[in-house]
């Protein structure tokens, strides 16, 4: 409040000097000459500019500047996987790509698989795929499931293995298999979902794996991917 009177003083002093000397040199002045009518112009102007900087000046002194602005609203958006004929959706916070070969050295149209994670690492998606022919297809789907689990659960640091019941599933037209299984690993609880499904106009076999530590995020996971996966 002091520094703003300090202005406002200062330029109402300048203000007072300035129309009091420049109205005595007016009235010296002939009133109806155009030179006269002039300066009262200029000086109107400039009275009306020493109210507007008064205006600044108590604007300046009163305003109260926030300590740090707010932050403009972000809205995470999904990532859309798209490649090797397939696509799916990963989440926001899901966006760590690795893709591998399976087959070959690198992934390609017949065979390979990707890997997508989290910052964390607590999140996972295991995608593999292989083309093949219904022939070839060895053991009916929820057998092929079934031995990929009982695989997977030898490896080392895997124990209190949990397997809820294989089930069906509609996946992008196709009939599939998937099951839930919990286990502890090095310690810590995982819950996971396993997935696969035959193609039959892409000649190709999916399988889909979902990795969390906590089943119900887990659910959520595996629905947004397969409720998205594209695979023809």
């Amino acid at each position: 409040m002091p520094e703003f009177l300090g202005y406002l003083t200062g330029i109402l002093l300048i203000a007072y000097l300035f129309i009091h000397f420049g109205w005595k040199w007016v009235k010296r002045e002939s009133p109806k000459s155009n030179k006269t009518f002039a300066i009262l112009i200029i000086m109107f102007l400039l009275f009306g500019f020493m109210v507007g900087m008064v205006g600044s000046v108590y604007q300046y002194a009163f305003y109260e500047y926030p300590d740090e602005y707010e932050p403009i609203p972000f809205t995470p958006v999904p990532y859309q996987y798209e490649k090797y004929g397939f696509s799916f959706t990963c989440p926001p916070d899901v966006m760590n790509i690795l893709e591998e070969g399976y087959l070959s050295e690198k992934p390609d149209e017949n065979s390979g698989g990707i890997e997508v994670t989290n910052d964390k690492g607590t999140k996972s998606i295991y995608i593999t795929w292989l083309t093949a022919t219904e022939p070839e297809l060895l053991y009916p789907l929820k057998d092929t499931l079934k031995e990929t689990m009982d695989e997977s659960m030898k490896l080392e640091g895997v124990s209190n293995v949990k397997v809820e019941e294989i089930k069906t599933i509609t996946i992008n037209e196709h009939q599939g298999v998937y099951a839930p299984l919990s286990y502890i690993y090095y310690g810590l609880p995982s819950y996971d979902i396993y997935c696969m499904w035959y193609c039959d106009q892409s000649q190709r076999l999916y399988y889909v794996g979902i990795d969390t530590y906590s089943s119900e995020e887990t659910n959520e996971l595996f629905n947004e991917v397969v409720d998205s996966f594209v695979c023809h």
